[in-house]
């Protein structure tokens, strides 16, 4: 959930003395690209196997997920979470309702 919300997972050591070398920008890059696509996977499959019993979760994820929908830098995010709403609302059709408001608009 965090990605989602922009936020990194990372937790800074600052009782670490020792000098680190500087991250390289394109793999961190490279890593939350990774991560979102994962995200993007994972959810739908989520919902294929808890179906119904998965809503209270989605219903909390769904306003970060609905973020990745406006216009990015990156035009495969809106194209990725679209994708992976659709394969989540074939398996719970209940969330179609609670979504639709928001959502169909951005993808129109």
């Amino acid at each position: 959930m965090l990605l989602l919300e922009g936020k990194s997972g990372q937790i800074d050591d600052e009782e670490d003395d020792e000098a680190e070398e500087p991250e390289d920008e394109e793999e961190d890059e490279d890593t939350e690209v990774n991560t979102f696509e994962t995200l993007c996977d994972l959810i739908p499959r989520l919902a294929k196997v808890i179906r119904d019993g998965f809503e209270p979760s989605l219903k909390q994820l769904l306003p970060s997920m609905m973020k990745y929908t406006y216009d990015r830098e990156d035009v495969n995010d809106p194209i990725q979470i679209v994708g992976s709403f659709s394969q989540i609302f074939k398996y719970i059709p209940s969330m179609v309702a609670t979504a639709q408001e928001d959502l169909l608009p951005r993808i129109e």
